[in-house]
C-alpha cells in the first residue's frame, strides 16, 4: 500500500510482462496477471491509486467508480479509524485488458447506469504536469507528446473543446498527499503496516532491513524504508489538518466544475514508463500522479495509450460523481485511436 513494488521472499519482486527487469507498478500484482492473460479481469483495492499505477505499468485498463468507495475501517478492522481522512483514499475497482470488458464490469459496480443520460462531454480539461514545488519527476518527452496527441485527437476527430488547467493548489499536491496518511484518531499508515506484519516493531525493522539488503527479507525494500521514514520524521498535526482543509476545498471546486460543464479531466497516470526494480526508493513523490485523484474521491479510469519502445504508457480520465458513462465514452474514443492493450513483447 505504501510501495510501488510487490513481491515475497520465495519469488522476489513481481515482474513486468513487457520487461522482466522492470517494476510491475503499484502495491498490487494484478496488473501483471491481467496483462499476461492469466485472468480476464480482476477486482482490487485502489488504495492511494495503487490499482491504476499497476494497470498503467502493465498496459491495461483500471476503473474506480463513484459508488465503490468504502471506509478503510470496514476493510482493516484493526487499523485506521473510520473517521480518518484516510477513509477517502480507499476504493475498489476493476482491471481488464479490453475496453468491452470494462463496460461489462461497470455494470457490476453500477447496475443502474443504463438509466443515466449518456452523452459526450461538453468540455475536456487536462493537466500536463505538476508544478516544480511538488518535486516529482516531470513527464518524459514521449509521454508528454502522447498526452498532447490524445488531446489533439479529441479536438480534431471528435470536435471536443479542450482546456489546459493550471491550478495553484497543485503546487501543494505532494504535501496534501502526505497529510492524508496521518491519522489523528487511529494509527498512521506506516504504523499499521508495521503492526500487521508483526516482526517490524522496535529493532525488528533494522534486522529486516539488513536481511533485505541480502535478499532474504519477506518485505520489499521500499516498504521497509517507508516505515523507517515514518519513525524518524515526525509530522505536524496542525499542518496536516490545514492541508486536509485545502484538499476538501479543491475536491468541492473541481467536482462542481466537472459536473457543471459535463466534463472530464485528463491527466497522466505516470510521468515515465515502468522503471527498473526498486527505483521507487528514489521516486516516491511520483505516486502523486495517481494518489491525488484517490484523495479527491473522483471516479477515475486508467487508459493505455500506446508504447514508448516496448513499454506501455497511460493516461487517467476523471469525472464528477455519477459520470461513469461520460468517462467510458471518452475512453472509447481514445482506445479507438491508440489501440488499448497489446500483447506483451517480452524483453528479458
Amino acid at each position: 500500500m505504501i510501495s510501488e513494488e510487490v513481491g515475497d521472499a520465495n519469488e522476489g519482486s513481481t515482474k513486468n510482462p513487457f520487461d522482466l527487469r522492470r517494476s510491475a507498478g503499484g502495491s498490487v500484482a494484478l496488473g501483471a496477471l491481467v496483462s499476461s492473460a492469466c485472468t480476464p479481469l480482476a477486482i482490487g483495492a485502489d488504495f492511494d491509486g495503487a490499482l491504476r499505477r499497476s494497470a498503467c505499468a502493465n498496459g491495461v485498463f483500471a476503473f474506480t467508480y463513484s459508488n465503490s468507495l468504502h471506509t478503510v475501517g470496514q476493510i482493516f478492522h484493526n487499523g485506521f479509524c473510520e473517521k480518518s481522512f484516510q477513509s477517502e483514499l480507499y476504493s475498489t475497482g476493476s482491471m481488464v485488458r479490453f475496453y468491452e470488458d470494462l463496460v461489462l464490469c461497470s455494470k457490476i459496480f453500477d447496475p443502474y447506469s443504463e438509466l443515466k443520460k449518456i452523452g459526450l462531454p461538453m468540455k475536456v480539461f487536462y493537466i500536463e504536469e505538476f508544478p516544480p514545488e511538488v518535486r516529482c519527476e516531470s513527464p518524459s518527452k514521449q509521454i508528454r507528446r502522447q498526452l498532447r496527441e490524445v488531446i489533439r485527437v479529441l479536438e480534431e476527430h471528435h470536435s471536443l473543446p479542450t482546456y489546459r488547467l493550471a491550478l495553484r493548489v497543485m503546487k501543494h499536491a505532494s504535501r496534501i498527499h502526505k497529510s492524508t496518511f496521518e491519522d489523528f484518531e487511529g494509527a498512521a499508515l506506516a504504523d499499521f503496516v508495521a503492526k500487521s506484519r508483526g516482526d517490524l516493531g522496535g529493532s525488528g525493522l533494522y534486522v529486516e532491513l539488513m536481511k533485505a539488503l541480502f535478499g532474504s527479507s519477506r518485505q520489499t525494500i521500499p516498504v521497509l524504508f517507508s516505515i523507517l521514514r515514518k519513525r524518524l520524521l515526525k509530522s505536524d498535526n496542525s499542518e496536516n489538518r490545514a492541508f486536509q482543509v485545502r484538499l476538501e476545498s479543491f475536491r468541492k471546486n473541481l467536482s462542481e466544475l466537472l459536473k457543471r460543464e459535463n466534463g472530464v479531466l485528463i491527466s497522466l497516470s505516470s510521468p515515465t514508463t515502468p522503471r527498473f526494480q526498486n527505483y521507487s526508493l528514489f521516486s516516491e513523490k511520483n505516486v502523486v500522479y495517481t494518489s491525488l485523484w484517490s484523495a479527491l474521491a473522483l471516479p477515475t479510469l486508467q487508459c493505455p495509450v500506446g508504447f514508448d519502445g516496448c513499454l506501455p504508457m497511460g493516461i487517467q480520465i476523471s469525472g464528477a460523481h455519477g459520470s461513469e458513462e461520460t468517462i467510458l465514452n471518452v475512453a472509447r474514443m481514445v482506445t479507438k485511436r491508440f489501440g488499448g492493450w497489446q500483447q506483451p513483447r517480452l524483453t528479458a
